[in-house]
């Protein structure tokens, strides 16, 4: 019996990803993120560079509280790799050099 071969614009199965503790264990690393931010953005921190180590943190937990840790990095990557994301990323960017250029040009 011979398989059937996908076509080209055939999407591979979309893989989920199991957490301990169920549906709180998945957003529990979404909250501690959120919280972060918005604990550094009210207490006023000078820039976007205190937000990373937040991140680090919720991504560290996240792979803590997988049941499947290389499933998990393929769906972050996957995830990361999105024409959206690298979007948002190049908004970011350029919103911070323009910035610094209407800071330093008055």
């Amino acid at each position: 019996m011979q398989q059937p071969t996908p076509s080209l614009g055939a999407q591979p199965a979309e893989k989920t990803v199991q957490f301990y503790g169920g549906t709180f264990g998945a957003l529990f690393p979404l909250l501690i993120l959120v919280i972060g931010i918005v604990v550094i953005a009210l207490s006023g921190a000078p820039d976007e560079k205190g937000f990373w180590p937040i991140l680090l943190c919720g991504l560290i937990l996240s792979l803590f509280l997988a049941r499947n840790k290389t499933d998990l990095c393929e769906v972050l990557i996957q995830g990361m790799s999105q024409p959206i994301v690298m979007i948002m990323v190049m908004a970011w960017m350029l919103a911070s050099v323009i910035g610094v250029l209407m800071k330093e040009t008055g």
